[in-house]
């Protein structure tokens, strides 16, 4: 990864200007239009009551906070690359850097990102001490030489979900479609998605294409397009937008040019890509290798076969969960010891140990390294990726592996992943109350 137009100063980085790209609930996400980088700063709960305002103060005058939570950004740096990366293959995911920050910095961005940031979200403050900075995958990347910096790039952002049926639950259904009644019922939406996860990672392009459009029609927070790394549409916005879009993309006045982007998308959802793997003894295969009709190595089957790295159920994770006491203990622990087992064995191929931890928690005393499966599937489940692409006129287009063509118009296309971090293992109390309450949610619905 070429990170010469970066810094290790947050504040020369800032300079150069910056985009507010977006928040979940544990970060904020900033684009840095001038290198093509996304800068990821974490998130903290701010003080409300008086003790807590106390603390705060002791803990700004005194610093004691920030090593804690530099040690945990590297940590999580860490294992977004020597796990996570290796895992999706390195065809999609670069590596990351982190950078430090300080206190006047973070108080500054907090105050220019203030009218940025939706109510919802201004609960939680800044973390000073340790940010990353990322390839941002809404631009083609700069080693590519078959496409023109002048010329208009789009990114489609695609989350996609859980892409298979877990038989955990009382419902037979797919866990996306029954969560929308819970989000029904929670005021979160105002209206059903017709979108399944199960025909997007389906191999079927009739299917794809109704994912697709289901996407397209009601986007929620799991379809976003760019403009030139500007948001263009998505929810909130108005349906114009995309269809402008289309008319410029395929040069053609057409009323029905749904298909023809769709046509666009699977294409690149089914390109097969090589996976490196550095690994004499790894067959790029895991015990849970999922029998599908996806192409080998493509984008949906590299994250199908994560997901299903979750082979016994939340339910039954959760029983491991609370027999290791880890309820409350270190809610990363899963993540110091996968790291730690990298380092010692001198074996830097994750997909071989996980494996392997697979094979072995079937007659071993339970540990830690047994929920390392859910928590990397919980991962997939949550990721996100783009597909970005522009129209390359009069290019010799021999040999190219990265084009596709959609009406003889020729598309340079590129695909990230991102949104790879871990998750504390306080997920699988989540997500078995989570499972419960959309199910509950359903069945009333259903009634």
């Amino acid at each position: 990864m070429d990170l010469k137009c970066t810094e290790k100063n947050l504040n020369k980085i800032l300079t150069k200007g910056w985009l507010y790209r977006g928040e979940g609930n544990a970060n904020v996400v900033l684009s840095l239009p001038s290198c093509h980088k996304i800068l990821r700063i974490k998130k903290c709960n701010k003080p409300k009551t008086i003790l807590q305002w106390f603390l705060f103060w002791i803990m700004e005058i005194f610093h004691w906070d920030i090593a804690s939570d530099m040690q945990q950004e590297k940590r999580d740096i860490d294992f977004y690359n020597l796990i996570m990366v290796p895992l999706i293959g390195s065809c999609y995911a670069q590596p990351a850097i982190s950078i430090e920050t300080t206190k006047s910095d973070i108080k500054k961005l907090e105050f220019e990102l203030s009218s940025f940031r939706p109510e919802k979200r201004k609960h939680k403050g800044l973390k000073v001490g340790m940010a990353s900075i990322f390839v941002d995958y809404a631009f083609l990347p700069s080693t590519f030489s078959n496409f023109s910096r002048e010329c208009v790039t789009y990114a489609v952002e695609i989350k996609p979900k859980k892409g298979f049926l877990e038989n955990d639950g009382v419902i037979d259904k797919c866990q996306f479609c029954v969560k929308q009644y819970l989000k029904i019922k929670n005021q979160q939406i105002k209206k059903l998605s017709s979108y399944c996860p199960l025909d997007l990672f389906s191999g079927d392009r009739e299917k794809i294409y109704r994912a697709l459009k289901a996407l397209i029609s009601n986007p929620q927070n799991n379809f976003r397009i760019f403009c030139n790394g500007i948001y263009h549409y998505g929810e909130n916005t108005s349906r114009d937008k995309f269809y402008t879009m289309l008319h410029e993309l395929f040069e053609c006045n057409e009323n029905d040019l749904i298909n023809d982007f769709c046509d666009l998308i699977t294409q690149a959802l089914l390109k097969t890509s090589p996976i490196n793997l550095n690994c004499p003894d790894c067959k790029d295969t895991l015990t849970c290798n999922p029998e599908t009709s996806l192409p080998k190595g493509c984008i949906l089957e590299r994250i199908l076969t994560l997901q299903k790295l979750n082979r016994l159920g939340v339910s039954k994770y959760h029983n491991i969960l609370k027999s290791l006491n880890k309820c409350k203990g270190n809610n990363f622990s899963y993540v110091d010891n996968l790291l730690r087992k990298i380092n010692v064995s001198n074996e830097f191929c994750p997909r071989c140990i996980i494996e392997r931890l697979i094979i072995g928690s079937e007659s071993s005393i339970p540990n830690d390294l047994d929920l390392v499966p859910y928590m990397i599937s919980a991962i997939a489940n949550d990721l996100s990726f783009m597909i970005t692409f522009q129209k390359i006129p009069n290019l010799d287009l021999e040999n190219c592996d990265r084009v596709i063509t959609v009406k003889d118009l020729p598309f340079f296309v590129n695909i990230g992943v991102f949104d790879l971090y871990p998750k504390p293992l306080s997920t699988i109390e989540k997500h078995m109350k989570v499972q419960m309450e959309m199910e509950t949610a359903y069945i009333l619905a259903m009634q």
